[in-house]
C-alpha cells in the first residue's frame, strides 16, 4: 500500500477502537484516551484530506508525534494519568490569566473571563487533581526510545513552523522541493501507524461510549 492508503487504514482502525463520547462511568484511562485518540484522528485526517503546505504539514506531524508519546505515557503511569487531567486546569488558567491581563491593558471587558476562571478554580478545588504543567516531551521521547526521533522531528519542524531565516528566505525553494515534504509526510504516516497499533492494544475502549 502507498502512504495515503496506509493513512486511510489508520483512520478506519483508530475510529473503530474509539468511542464517540465518554461517560462518568468509564475508567479514568478511557476518559483520557478517548479524546486523545479523537485528536489523533483529526490530525491524521489532515494528512489525507487537507491541502497543507510544508509548514502546516510540519506542525501536524509534530503534533502526532507528541500525541503518541502522551498516549504511551499516561497508559503506563497512573501518576501521569492524574497529571494529564490536572494539566487542563492549568491550561485554562494560563489562557484566562493571559487574556484577562491583555484585555485590561486594552480597556476591554474581562468580566466573563474572570467568571470562567472562578468556575474553573471551583472545579479544581472539588476534584482529586492538582494543577500541573505540561509534560516534558523530550523526557517522554527518551523514556520510550524515541529520542533521535525527537531531535529530528522537533528540530526540523521548528525550523519550518517558526519564522526562522530558513523558512522566510527559502520558503519558495522549500515549497517547490518535494524532498522535505515527502520525508515529513512519511514520518507522519509512521506515527499514524504507531497510534493505530497503540489503539489496537486497548480493545476495552470499544465497550465504552
Amino acid at each position: 500500500m502507498n502512504d495515503k492508503e496506509n493513512i486511510k487504514l489508520c483512520i478506519e482502525n483508530i475510529e473503530k477502537m474509539t468511542p464517540n463520547n465518554v461517560s462518568p462511568n468509564d475508567t479514568m484511562l478511557v476518559q483520557a484516551l478517548t479524546p486523545l485518540l479523537q485528536a489523533c484522528t483529526r490530525e491524521i485526517n489532515k494528512l489525507l484530506h487537507e491541502e497543507i503546505d510544508l509548514s502546516s504539514l510540519s506542525l501536524c506531524v509534530r503534533t502526532l508525534f507528541e500525541l503518541y508519546l502522551i498516549l504511551m505515557h499516561i497508559s503506563t503511569n497512573k501518576k501521569a494519568l492524574n497529571n494529564w487531567f490536572g494539566q487542563s486546569y492549568k491550561d485554562y488558567k494560563d489562557i484566562n490569566d493571559g487574556f484577562t491581563a491583555l484585555g485590561k491593558k486594552h480597556g476591554l471587558d474581562v468580566f466573563d473571563l474572570e467568571k470562567i476562571q472562578e468556575f474553573q478554580d471551583g472545579c479544581l478545588n472539588s476534584s482529586p487533581f492538582e494543577s500541573k504543567g505540561g509534560f516534558d516531551i523530550r523526557s517522554l521521547a527518551e523514556k520510550f526510545n524515541h529520542l533521535e526521533d525527537y531531535k529530528a522531528v522537533h528540530k526540523l519542524c521548528s525550523k519550518l513552523i517558526h519564522p526562522t531565516s530558513l523558512n522566510v528566505n527559502a520558503y519558495d525553494a522549500l515549497s517547490k522541493n518535494n524532498v522535505y515534504f515527502d520525508m515529513i509526510f512519511h514520518i507522519g504516516v509512521f506515527y499514524s501507524q504507531q497510534i493505530e497499533e497503540f489503539s489496537s492494544k486497548h480493545p476495552r475502549l470499544v465497550t465504552s461510549g
